[in-house]
Parts: structure tokens; C-alpha cells; sequence
């Protein structure tokens, strides 16, 4: 499968042990690892998915232009973020769901976010 950040898609394929689902990238608030599968949280949609792709394969498969991995665990979507709150190394996202940042990637955090204005 071609990466995104190397090709013209705007989808994500996310696979799943009975679908596979095809999301808009701009509809994917984070992505959290599990074990030896990822969750999606998604736009407007109650539930998070659970997919059968490694947190390693999404990553990859994420274009860095909208997604930043604040976490070793947790990749969020820049568009959705709503606050950052320095002191705490928390992110506030559109779903009201507040993620930490590791503290040695909140120099890369603040330069993607003052690049973008």
C-alpha cells in the first residue's frame, strides 16, 4: 500500500477484523495504540474503531501535513486541536478529550503550530 505522504490519496482505509472503512483525513480526530492494534476516534461518530493495523502501520500511513505524534502512543490531528495547555502538556481536542504531550516533542509541537499561522 502507498503511503499518503507520498501520493495523492485523501482517505485513510482502516481495516478491522469484519470492515474495512474508508475515512476522510480531515474526519479522524486521533489515534491511539492498543496492544497490537490502533484506535480511531472519528467525527460524528459515537464510538472509537478499533483497528486491526499496528499503531506503526497508521502512522505510516497518516500524512504528516495534518497529524502530529504527540505521544509514543498517540497521533492527533493538528485541525482538530482545540487548546494547548503548556504548564499541564495537555491538548485539548474537538472531541473534548485532553491528550499529553511528551515533554521532548513540545519544541517540534510548538514549531508545527506557529508555522501553520
Amino acid at each position: 500500500m502507498q503511503s499518503p505522504n507520498n501520493s495523492t490519496m485523501e482517505r485513510l482505509p482502516l481495516k478491522t477484523s469484519d470492515f474495512i472503512q474508508y475515512i476522510d483525513f480531515v474526519d479522524i480526530i486521533w489515534v491511539k495504540a492498543l496492544k497490537k492494534q490502533s484506535q480511531v476516534c472519528i467525527k460524528g461518530k459515537p464510538e472509537v474503531i478499533t483497528s486491526t493495523f499496528s499503531f506503526g502501520d497508521l502512522e505510516d500511513m497518516l500524512p504528516t501535513t495534518f497529524f502530529f505524534k504527540c505521544h509514543r502512543s498517540t497521533i492527533i490531528n493538528l485541525s482538530h486541536l482545540q487548546r494547548f495547555y503548556k504548564g499541564k502538556r495537555q491538548l485539548l481536542l474537538s472531541d473534548n478529550q485532553c491528550v499529553i504531550i511528551a515533554e521532548e516533542r513540545i519544541g517540534e509541537f510548538e514549531n508545527r503550530i506557529n508555522s501553520s499561522k
